[in-house]
């Protein structure tokens, strides 16, 4: 669990029950590797926290507002978005790599991310919708040509070609499949989803379970739960 201050993380022992914080790497967003160690983002730095040893790698520089990183399924890569500047910078990480790369400067205000599970397609969203890229910063797509308001957050399939896209100023989540950008299939919430402008980690966080059988989504109210079928 990230820590505000940036000055450690918080590791929480789920069979223990029991909290301790490690201020090795400092405090910043995290995510875990695929060999169970941990990732920092801690003031323009990625940092690689190895839980056995306490040591500590940096694997990236960037602008402090860097703050958001998301992986693939398997946590072999990662997107990294700047969040809060008009810059929008996306950066990308393979693991095992020397060094995360910026793959692109978006000149908007981002507030999301995801990468699809080969880490070879990535999604920032901004105000002004959602774009596809690859993991060299060419643009594949913009999901913001459809009716009613412009996607407010973005998760990727873990099996298949499919990202879910929550659209603002409505009451759908379209799914849609990644190689032609096609809808595949829209899913209804209960209450409208507010347009969430600049802002990060408001409504429409969007995540599919590791087995790809549970969407969840968040409405302001709370967090939706969909069972998706074989085809998303």
């Amino acid at each position: 669990i990230h820590s505000r201050d940036e000055k450690g993380i918080h590791l929480y022992d789920v069979e223990k029950g029991s909290c301790s914080i490690n201020k090795k790497a400092g405090g910043g967003s995290v995510a875990f590797t695929d060999d169970g160690n941990i990732l920092v983002i801690n003031i323009g730095k990625l940092k690689l926290l190895n839980l056995k040893t306490n040591a500590v790698k940096e694997v990236g520089s960037f602008d402090f507002c860097v703050k958001m990183i998301k992986p693939n399924n398997d946590r072999t890569a990662y997107s990294l978005i700047q969040t809060g500047s008009s810059g929008g910078e996306v950066h990308y990480y393979q693991a095992g790599n020397d060094s995360a790369k910026k793959i692109r400067r978006t000149g908007l205000f981002l507030h999301e991310t995801s990468i699809n599970r080969s880490g070879k397609k990535l999604a920032a969203l901004s105000y002004k919708g959602c774009t596809v890229m690859d993991n060299n910063g060419t643009v594949l797509n913009k999901l913001d040509a459809y009716s009613g308001g412009p996607p407010i957050g973005a998760a990727f399939h873990p099996k298949l070609d499919v990202v879910y896209t929550p659209r603002a100023k409505s009451r759908e989540v379209v799914a849609f499949e990644t190689k032609t950008y096609t809808v595949l299939k829209k899913y209804m919430v209960p209450y409208v989803f507010k347009d969430t402008g600049i802002n990060s980690f408001v409504s429409g966080r969007t995540r599919v379970s590791k087995g790809g059988k549970w969407l969840f989504v968040t409405d302001g109210k709370g967090v939706l739960c969909f069972e998706l079928g074989p085809e998303g």
